[in-house]
């Protein structure tokens, strides 16, 4: 995988309706997203990284009328498979899609970097996170005991790439 995984210029309330690539000079919107919606999983430092190591993806939908960053999903590439480290929805708009837009954009641009997989932990009771992977093809294959802070197992899911078109194609928004 070569190139730039990132856009270069800045996503704004005017851009297309589509998830599109998220760069450094949107970290406010995404620290904002984060806090609202997963409580502050990472930090300014962290969030800064994700935005701007070339080896990571970050993409976001805006919505147009308020400036506010409705969705993201984030990964980081790693020996030609995409690592799903998070997707977060603005909890006023979540069951609307784009949390399933944001995460399909970010594993069609994973597969067009040439990665074959994509892999992801998943809380044991995030029942919408679950089925909203599932719809999309993970699989579960794995499972981790106490992984997260409050003792929470985490389900591991996988996904071949080469079936996300097929389930991406023909699917309602």
């Amino acid at each position: 995988m070569t190139g730039t995984t990132q856009a270069s210029t800045c996503s704004h309330p005017f851009s297309p309706q589509d998830p599109q690539p998220l760069a450094a000079c949107d970290l406010a919107a995404c620290l904002a997203l984060d806090q609202q919606a997963l409580g502050g999983f990472w930090s300014e430092g962290q969030w800064l990284k994700e935005l701007e190591h070339p080896q990571r993806l970050t993409v976001g939908r805006w919505d147009h009328g308020r400036s506010q960053l409705l969705s993201l999903a984030s990964g980081w590439l790693v020996a030609g498979e995409l690592q799903v480290m998070l997707v977060a929805v603005q909890p006023e708009q979540q069951r609307r899609g784009f949390g399933r837009q944001v995460l399909q954009a970010l594993l069609l641009r994973a597969q067009e970097l040439g990665c074959s997989k994509a892999s992801l932990e998943v809380a044991a009771s995030n029942r919408a996170a679950i089925h909203l992977y599932g719809a999309l093809g993970f699989i579960s294959c794995g499972q981790r005991s106490g992984y997260y802070r409050n003792g929470e197992d985490a389900l591991l899911k996988w996904l071949d790439l080469k079936q996300i078109q097929d389930r991406t194609d023909n699917r309602p928004e």
